[in-house]
């Protein structure tokens, strides 16, 4: 009869849906982009949607958006080592460091982003994942305005493209309007494309009040008054606002339910004040005409505004704003719309000179928060999903998801797995999975569904696992024990009837192992306890640790057992004690010398893999803590790298 070894595989969850709203833990090693270093320029405050947006469509890289709710204007979404981060904090998870992404790291600090890394694992709620970026296009009008806004922040030409809006589809994610005078004949496919596509649409300047004004001139109840009830005073009818503004407006005060903007709001997540990037153009604000009825619809929200400005009347058709957005028509199911005042908002005119000042960087920046957010309502949406989250090797399972499209575009569907195994249908909605039988070398498993719609928006979806090694024998004991000459590995089984033999592993490194011998099943014994015994005499004496394990052969599968270790005993002269262990939260090492004596531990899970890296220690302490309550239960080993890069070994269990 067959046993059971449990080896568990684990991944921390990266979600791929776009708002999630859930708690999430980012080990140490997390990449965190600080958005909220003052003064803001280009290169702290704009660059890093460069980098977002280059390491998440060239390097499938997931990255997650911090915003802490319920913060006041400017307040921290989370403190980390003493560090504030504010402003909407990016961050990478340590999974996704490779290589590659550090190169790119790299550059784009060169280029004035600034991150710090995590030295502790955080658990943070996670307000957005991103994983995929939107397609803009650009207006044939004064297209230079809009490049520049992707200019400033590093994205590449290839980010939008420059077509008439006539052709707009269910393929395009924003419509970018800069300086322009609309027409309904000319972008009459704006009315539809919001309300059939879920089309964002981003203006700016005076296309703003005209393209409030615009109504079908064949049937006067289609009109793009999409964040006004009535539409807007024309730019060339009221004045200009007058500095300095206020932010995050109240709309208690006003027409409509008492509905407030919040500092909490994904769009105004930016740093300090925006006033000096709207006092340029034809049109720097935006004022709701006149009249019963009248104003901003109540589901438009207002992030900087003039209270004073002197078109509002007595009957309050105001604010008067340079900042708003919310969904067309007040509809949940249309797109997304943003107006901005001003000319060019990307820069402002200082002497002869134009610059990028802080307050360009908070106006720019929530034009790419608006973009980022509305790319998610068309991506596809996975509603349920069976997937079970523990698993037998060689037993098949029945996965499905159900997805649907919020532009109704027709999925495809590809399932894979971080394991290998195999899928009967691995491009359907629903497949049968069989993990395979485990053997030497794997450490993760992970279920990966990816929804694809018709515009190749790709959502992943992914499913940790817990897969169960089913052996041929069940192991009662394996160890290894040195007397003066040899070192006895010794390992008693049961139940071993498909057993045909045993490999003896060694190991000086804990990572790379080696036959030293082979010990065949013993005939007969197949219902019994059976004791085997290998000597081995062929050791490194000069070897400090010696690790050993059993690979079990089955019909040409190799399991493998836990690892076990023989240490010499001058390997641990500078190591006092280690306690509690097993231990559950906080693993204490006492060492003879202060913790500067060591550059850095590393832990080991039995697999070999590197799991943990602590490298920042007290001067003047000799006990050094280690927080372990997120590993997983088993046995973990410990190499503490000295300063000369000697490397002393020892051993703890995660109870």
């Amino acid at each position: 009869m067959k046993k059971n070894l449990l080896i568990i595989f684990f991944i921390i969850i990266s979600y791929a849906s776009d708002l999630i709203s859930q708690t999430e833990t980012f080990v140490r090693g997390s990449y965190i982009v600080n958005m909220g270093v003052v003064p803001q320029t280009a290169g702290n405050g704009l660059k890093p949607y460069g980098m977002v947006y280059d390491l998440v469509k060239n390097h499938s890289v997931t990255v997650k958006w911090i915003i802490r709710q319920g913060k006041a204007k400017d307040s921290f979404d989370f403190i980390h080592n003493g560090v504030r981060y504010k402003g909407g904090t990016f961050i990478i998870p340590k999974q996704y460091i490779n290589p590659t992404v550090l190169t790119r790291i790299a550059y784009w600090r060169t280029q004035g982003v600034v991150l710090d890394t995590f030295r502790s694992n955080t658990i943070l709620d996670v307000a957005y994942s991103f994983n995929q970026m939107p397609r803009w296009t650009i207006s044939n009008d004064n297209t230079s305005i809009g490049v520049q806004l992707f200019t400033v922040a590093g994205l590449p030409n290839t980010a939008y493209n420059t077509k008439a809006v006539s052709t707009l589809g269910a393929c395009d994610d924003i419509y970018v309007l800069p300086h322009a005078d609309p027409t309904w004949a000319t972008h009459n496919n704006l009315y539809t494309w919001n309300t059939n596509h879920r089309g964002a649409i981003w203006a700016i300047c005076h296309a703003v009040s005209v393209l409030e004004g615009l109504s079908n001139p064949s049937n006067a109840s289609q009109r793009m008054n999409f964040l006004s009830n009535m539409g807007l005073i024309n730019f060339k009818n009221h004045a200009d606002a007058t500095p300095a503004y206020n932010y995050l407006f109240n709309r208690a005060n006003y027409n409509g339910s008492p509905i407030s903007s919040r500092a909490d709001d994904p769009v105004f997540q930016m740093i300090g004040r925006e006033d000096n990037a709207h006092t340029n153009g034809s049109e720097q604000v935006f004022i709701p005409l006149a009249g019963a009825g009248s104003g901003w619809r109540n589901t438009t929200k207002i992030g900087c505004y003039d209270s004073t400005q002197s078109n509002v009347t007595a009957f309050p058709n105001g604010p008067a704003a340079l900042t708003v957005y919310g969904r067309g028509f007040g509809n949940v199911n249309n797109g997304l719309v943003m107006y901005q005042g001003g000319h060019n908002i990307a820069e402002t005119k200082v002497g002869p000179n134009r610059i990028v000042t802080a307050e360009n960087v908070s106006a720019v920046r929530q034009f790419f928060n608006f973009s980022f957010i509305a790319m998610g309502d068309k991506n596809p949406a996975v509603l349920t999903s069976t997937v079970p989250s523990i698993m037998n090797s060689g037993t098949g399972y029945t996965l499905s998801v159900s997805a649907t499209s919020p532009v109704s575009s027709t999925l495809t569907y590809s399932w894979t797995s971080s394991c290998g195994g195999v899928f009967s249908n691995p491009t359907s909605s629903t497949t049968t999975f069989t993990p395979p039988l485990m053997g030497a070398g794997n450490t993760n498993c992970v279920i990966y569904c990816e929804v694809t719609d018709a515009c190749n928006r790709v959502v992943v979806n992914e499913f940790p696992v817990n897969v169960y090694l089913v052996l041929p024998v069940e192991l009662l004991s394996f160890e290894a024990i040195p007397d003066k000459q040899n070192i006895h590995v010794k390992w008693t089984v049961s139940s071993e009837s498909d057993v045909k033999s045993f490999d003896v592993l060694r190991s000086y490194d804990g990572n790379n192992f080696e036959k030293i011998n082979t010990i065949l099943q013993q005939s007969g014994n197949e219902d019994k306890v059976s004791d085997y015994l290998c000597v081995d005499q062929s050791y490194s004496r000069k070897s400090s640790i010696i690790y050993y394990q059993l690979q079990v052969n089955d019909n040409g599968y190799g399991f493998k057992s836990e690892i076990v270790q023989v240490e010499n005993e001058n390997n641990l002269s500078q190591i006092k004690a280690i306690w509690p262990n097993p231990s559950n939260q906080i693993l204490n090492i006492e060492t003879k010398q202060n913790g500067s004596y060591f550059q850095k531990i590393n832990i080991y899970d039995i697999t070999g893999k590197l799991v943990d890296v602590i490298s920042v220690f007290d001067d003047d302490s000799n006990i050094i803590k280690i927080d372990v309550s997120l590993y997983l239960t088993g046995l973990y080993f410990i190499n503490f790298v000295k300063k000369n890069g000697e490397i002393i070994k020892s051993r703890f269990t995660k109870g």
